[in-house]
């Protein structure tokens, strides 16, 4: 499921986003945030790419197999936004420098 939002934007560079990915942000240092959904499972995780970071978040959308795709996409949208702020906040404190490549 792509939120619709994310999939109009311009991301802003030429790098692609790897499956799954609903948003990044950029830490106070250079690393990133990334935001996940895992459809099948119903889970939005957001991840912290600093050196030693070991934040996570994990958020259950609480997905039913016997859901619409309405319903999911209902929750999803609901759930998103919590995620987001998450995320967000992680990244404007984060002082762990990017993991080298």
């Amino acid at each position: 499921m792509q939120n619709e939002t994310s999939s109009n934007i311009s991301r802003g560079n030429d790098e692609s986003w790897p499956e799954g990915v609903v948003a990044r942000y950029l830490t106070a240092a250079g690393a990133t945030v990334v935001l996940t959904f895992d459809e099948p499972t119903g889970v939005i995780r957001t991840t912290c790419g600093g050196e030693l970071c070991h934040w996570t978040g994990h958020t259950d959308t609480e997905g039913l197999i016997e859901d619409t795709s309405e319903k999911a996409q209902e929750r999803f949208n609901e759930w998103l936004p919590i995620a987001q702020r998450r995320a967000q906040e992680h990244a404007e404190k984060c002082r762990s420098l990017p993991r080298p490549a």
